[in-house]
């Protein structure tokens, strides 16, 4: 019995292990059919994507694998640099956009007496910096910047000046359209004078057509939306003057004035006139500059004998007739004439003590008038 009982005992484990040998494989089947099917879908999933994306999912695979690997200072510059040039790229975009698409005066046709002004550019001897200087004002910025008229003071009495729409041939029009440029043109007149004077710059002008008048130098560039706003702040303030180039007179102990150029009035953070090389004022002022019977004809006399001290006699007038203060505008300015001016041709301190004696002397002369 006890041999009987451990064969069975044999036996039954034998049928044990058979069985779950061929449970173990049909599941060790059924699993790699699974992962057979599986493969196959992916597969089919990939060869669709290729199909109709070929390169894009590899990509941007591999661009995610690039930045995954990228060290953390290297993320950071790349990101900086992706961040600055998108400012500046929508700052360059808003700035062309702006300027060439969304005029200040939209309808070219209207009343432009409010909202208009003169330039009144003086120039002498100097025809190529006159005709960037007009092709600038006139038509770069034109009348959609608020520019109606522009007014050359030609000096120089040996010479024809060109027609008016010779200042305009070969204008580098590049964004707008021939059309839209001509319509843009400011009217363009040229006024004579009669001796060669600084003075002529401030002659009365008939055929304005606004009170505004933006006094400047053939060698000054204004930008457009500079220019828009020192007329806006003109406009706040009509009876002072508005310009770019502060100036500081300063009075000593003993009742002398010191002329003080640019870097004295920024460390100071003061200033008290302005120069008529870049301006607006009102019209009227010309009329009082240039009439006897209110403005002293030897300050005149004192301008043509030192060929100097012209804006500083008509920044003494305005200050005389208001009571505000001249005000001072930042913008976007460029001076192709610096060291080539008429009353800059002498040396820097030459040039600030003449400058200094102005002061002195026109104040004297605006006092014994009761100025």
């Amino acid at each position: 019995t006890n041999i009987v009982e451990s064969l069975l005992i044999r036996v039954m484990n034998m049928v044990l292990r058979t069985r779950m040998q061929s449970f173990g494989d049909e599941n060790s089947e059924s699993n790699n059919s699974k992962i057979e099917h599986n493969d196959n879908k992916l597969k089919k999933s990939n060869a669709g994507s290729t199909s109709t994306s070929p390169c894009a999912k590899s990509f941007f695979q591999e661009a995610r694998i690039r930045w995954n690997l990228s060290p953390l200072f290297a993320k950071m510059g790349i990101c900086l640099v992706t961040f600055f040039f998108t400012i500046h790229l929508v700052a360059g975009l808003m700035d062309v956009f702006y300027q060439y698409n969304l005029p200040f005066i939209k309808n070219m046709n209207q009343d432009l007496h409010g909202d208009s002004f003169a330039v009144v550019i003086n120039t002498f001897k100097r025809p190529e910096m006159l005709r960037e200087a007009v092709q600038h004002y006139g038509e770069t910025c034109g009348r959609r910047m608020g520019v109606a008229q522009v007014f050359i003071v030609w000096a120089d009495l040996k010479a024809t000046p060109p027609p008016p729409e010779a200042f305009f041939e070969d204008s580098p029009s590049i964004i707008r359209s021939r059309e839209q440029t001509k319509k843009n043109r400011s009217t363009v007149q040229i006024l004579r004078a009669s001796k060669d004077s600084l003075n002529s710059r401030f002659q009365p002008i008939d055929d304005l057509q606004s009170d505004s008048v933006f006094m400047v130098d053939d060698d000054m560039r204004i930008d457009c939306q500079s220019l828009w706003k020192g007329f806006q702040a003109w406009k706040s303030n009509p009876d002072s003057m508005v310009g770019y180039y502060p100036r500081l007179a300063a009075a000593t102990l003993d009742q002398k004035y010191v002329y003080q150029a640019w870097p004295t009035v920024w460390w100071r953070q003061s200033m008290n006139f302005v120069l008529t090389k870049a301006s607006f004022f009102h019209a009227k002022y010309l009329r009082i500059y240039s009439d006897p019977q209110i403005h002293p004809p030897e300050i005149l006399d004192y301008v043509d004998q030192r060929m100097n001290c012209e804006d500083v006699a008509m920044a003494l007038v305005i200050a005389n007739a208001t009571t505000g203060p001249m005000i001072y505008v930042e913008g976007s300015v460029t001076d192709k004439g610096l060291f080539n001016g008429i009353s800059t041709r002498t040396s820097g301190a030459e040039h600030m003590d003449a400058r200094s004696k102005c002061l002195d002397d026109l104040t004297q002369v605006y006092e014994k008038r009761g100025w």
